[in-house]
């Protein structure tokens, strides 16, 4: 290695900065970079000169530009997103973090190349949850979806919420047990999902998040479906996205018809596109089952949040990449490039996808999720 290439200029604490930002602990990056903590420290600090490889490393490991890396200072993300998950000691992972930082740039570009923003209704504070939810619903107009397929009922709740209320709703692989989903609260306001999720918990986490920007509030949640009481923050939002999903009027009727046993409980699952655990609690707290039917259920469950690996199949990576930048995103971006206002690569920065796909997100017909 030649002394020029080893002597970059480096402006002081700025590797340190951009580690922060992403989440790693200096203990996960020495390991990475197979050096030790102290080593570490004194290239954070300065004390020592990094090469260009080192460089394309941590750009590789943080996902920033090269760029980034040179600049006089870090950038700066607000980080304001309350924290709410059942274990709120444990650090928030870097797959969190790239997520989080993702969120803000898709919110700062869309509101760079469009003058709209996110109208989300206001309502009265003194609403109950079950109150709220039936305001929201009456407002946006929505109904019960009788779909078969949870992942058609969460794909019609995302785009009459986003066409409602002027959000965008992403999935993105936060690869963290702890965390099902966030919402930022801004000018355009955003949910972001956890990709991996079953769709019937994608759904309720996105009605979860909704009650989150209702109250103007940017969280990242866990999802517990028992926790707090009625005060409890988390508790209220779980009781409007169970009310939003599974109406307490439509649930009596249906119970009237069908009963609770079992398997009726599996039926009413599927017809609300929502866990068993939801409709078990809904019956419960509404007292159509007894504490003790609840306490047994809840003794056997083992509802996994995943859905199970398919071993054969190809993925469609078109689709992938629409939900992970959302419907109205490629909506704006693409009225943005069809006026001149951006550059064809301007608007795959934005969408964050490969040239072979520009055609059919940005192109004359745009992408509409169909092959």
């Amino acid at each position: 290695m030649s002394k020029k290439d080893s002597e970059l200029d480096i402006a002081p604490d700025i590797l340190r900065k951009l580690r922060e930002n992403t989440g790693y602990s200096e203990q996960q990056i020495s390991s990475k970079l197979e050096i030790s903590v102290e080593e570490l420290q004194k290239i954070e600090s300065g004390k020592v000169k990094v090469s260009i490889g080192l460089i394309k490393r941590l750009s590789d490991i943080y996902q920033y530009p090269l760029i980034t890396f040179f600049e006089d200072k870090a950038p700066e993300y607000p980080h304001k997103l309350k924290d709410y998950r059942i274990n709120r000691d444990k650090k928030i992972s870097p797959e969190v973090r790239k997520a989080e930082r993702r969120a803000y740039y898709l919110i700062n570009a869309l509101q760079e190349i469009s003058e709209e923003r996110s109208n989300i209704p206001e309502f009265s504070k003194d609403y109950t949850a079950t109150q709220l939810a039936q305001a929201f619903r009456e407002k946006i107009g929505i109904s019960t979806f009788d779909s078969k397929k949870p992942e058609e009922t969460l794909e019609n709740y995302k785009q009459r919420l986003e066409n409602k209320t002027g959000i965008v709703v992403i999935e993105y692989p936060l690869k963290a047990d702890d965390v099902r989903a966030f919402c930022i609260s801004s000018g355009i306001s955003i949910i972001v999902l956890n990709e991996k999720d079953k769709p019937e918990v994608k759904l309720f986490s996105l009605f979860h998040d909704m009650c989150h920007l209702i109250q103007r509030s940017s969280a990242i949640c866990s999802m517990d479906l028992e926790v707090g009481g009625n005060n409890d923050v988390e508790y209220y939002c779980n009781l409007f996205a169970s009310e939003v999903l599974v109406p307490v009027s439509d649930l009596r009727n249906t119970a009237s018809q069908i009963g609770t046993s079992q398997k009726s409980v599996g039926e009413m699952s599927k017809k609300y596109s929502v866990s068993k655990q939801v409709i078990m609690i809904r019956l419960l707290t509404n007292a159509l089952i007894q504490q003790e039917r609840y306490a047994a259920f809840k003794s056997a469950f083992n509802e996994k949040l995943l859905p199970s690996e398919k071993k054969f199949g190809r993925r469609n990576w078109e689709k992938v990449y629409l939900k992970r930048v959302g419907r109205r995103t490629v909506e704006k971006v693409k009225s943005a490039h069809s006026s001149g206002k951006i550059s064809t690569s301007e608007a795959m920065d934005i969408l964050n996808i490969k040239s072979k796909y520009a055609e059919k997100f940005i192109g004359e017909g745009g992408y509409n999720g169909t092959d």
